[in-house]
């Protein structure tokens, strides 16, 4: 048996972050995939994270939002070899 091993370029992760008084509170990934079992590109979200200190506040549900965006963003354009950087206040 021979296992073959690929480095796909054409997946990417996009990390979110949320800061306040320049300390990060809050983050989240998003990953943009292909394989062979989907014609079209695909993403997941993963390790979200919101401060203790900053918790019940809408923070969490804001970058998940932010990031079911950017995921739907991601898999609508050719993103695969960009650099990007998207800051808001």
């Amino acid at each position: 048996m021979h296992i073959k091993n690929e480095i796909l370029k054409d997946s990417y992760a996009i990390r979110l972050s949320a800061s306040e008084g320049g300390k990060e509170i809050a983050r989240a990934y998003v990953y943009v995939l292909t394989n062979s079992l989907h014609k079209e590109p695909f993403g997941f979200i993963e390790d979200v994270f919101v401060e203790e200190a900053h918790r019940g506040g809408g923070v969490g549900t804001e970058i998940v939002n932010r990031a079911i965006e950017e995921a739907k963003r991601a898999v609508n354009q050719d993103w695969r070899y960009t650099v990007f950087t998207n800051e808001s206040a």
